[in-house]
């Protein structure tokens, strides 16, 4: 049995939370983590200072996409950030990099990663997310269209058509895309601009 079991044995109930903090004042993840647990306490506090010793043991062992995980989950978006990052940066593959940095939004990174690997599926793909985040819709589906996403293309063209009220085309395309809600919420919006012209007529 090692000092740590000895400290952290259950039953001593605020004792333990106390010496989860010692533990981990001296950075001894794994005890403080044990401590915490067996004090059962649910205090929100508590509960953090146990993910953030997981988040602690997955950094000391470099698995930096559950640390990234575990940090966000209580809100350390700073140490999330660098823990992506160094989870990014051990992507040998070019591509496989291209896409991780594409899944937080890092466009201009990702541009040059599929670009080192003359990808150019990965560059239009990009591009195309771009135009979306601009709202700039028939550029993104162009794009989307040149490498053969139809669904996506067809998504573009749905927001593309809301975006200037045309409800009906809106909801053609995202009948296309598969996107049943917005849909059906484009047809209640043709239908409502549709009594609304009517009763315009009266």
């Amino acid at each position: 049995m090692s000092d740590n079991d000895v400290i952290c044995q259950p039953g001593y109930g605020t004792e333990l939370e106390a010496s989860g903090r010692c533990w981990f004042s001296v950075k001894s993840w794994e005890a403080a983590a044990r401590c915490y647990r067996r004090c059962r306490d649910t205090r929100k506090a508590v509960l953090r200072f146990v993910i953030e010793c997981k988040a602690q043991m997955a950094k000391k062992s470099k698995a930096w996409q559950k640390a990234a995980a575990l940090w966000r989950r209580i809100d350390r978006a700073d140490r999330a950030a660098i823990a992506q990052a160094k989870a990014i940066d051990a992507i040998a593959d070019p591509i496989s990099r291209g896409y991780a940095l594409l899944k937080i939004r890092k466009y201009e990174q990702a541009r040059d990663a599929f670009g080192s690997a003359g990808y150019n599926k990965g560059i239009v793909q990009t591009e195309a997310l771009v135009c979306e985040k601009d709202k700039n819709w028939k550029q993104a589906a162009d794009l989307w269209q040149s490498i053969g996403d139809r669904i996506r293309c067809a998504a573009a063209m749905g927001h593309a058509a809301a975006s200037r009220q045309d409800w009906l085309e809106a909801a053609r395309w995202y009948g296309l895309a598969g996107h049943r809600t917005l849909a059906a919420e484009a047809e209640r919006a043709a239908r409502r601009a549709l009594r609304h012209e009517q009763a315009a007529l009266f």
